[in-house]
């Protein structure tokens, strides 16, 4: 394995080595400063309050759906990437109420959740 690029590498080999593990680690901790930052940035350059309320109501339905999709996995990753993009939002909005925000995503979230939930059921 001394001489082995990583492109020729069986996926099954990338968890038993340490560098497989550190690559995806790393991947996740850059994702998530480019959500922080993405959404910073957004919020920023936003100075109508409904686009910032319509563009918080989408991502909670995405996020909200991505959270069901992966019930039988590891959960752990979506809502760091939904605190991301919260703290990113907060921190870069000039109009709009923090609470409301705050509120108005993870209601949304939580009802994209089960709506997914009921839809799959039935």
């Amino acid at each position: 394995m001394e001489g082995e690029h990583w492109g020729r590498m069986k996926p099954n080999e990338l968890f038993k080595r340490k560098e497989g593990i550190e690559i995806l680690t790393n991947f996740f901790v850059i994702f998530f400063i480019v959500i922080l930052i993405l959404s910073f940035l957004i919020a920023k350059v936003l100075i109508n309050v409904w686009v910032v309320y319509i563009i918080v109501v989408f991502v909670a339905i995405v996020l909200g759906n991505l959270l069901y999709m992966s019930r039988y996995q590891n959960k752990f990753p979506y809502y760091c990437l939904a605190f991301a993009f919260l703290v990113g939002t907060l921190l870069g909005h000039r109009v709009g109420n923090v609470f409301l925000i705050t509120v108005l995503f993870a209601g949304i979230m939580f009802a994209s959740y089960k709506i997914s939930k009921a839809i799959s059921e039935s």
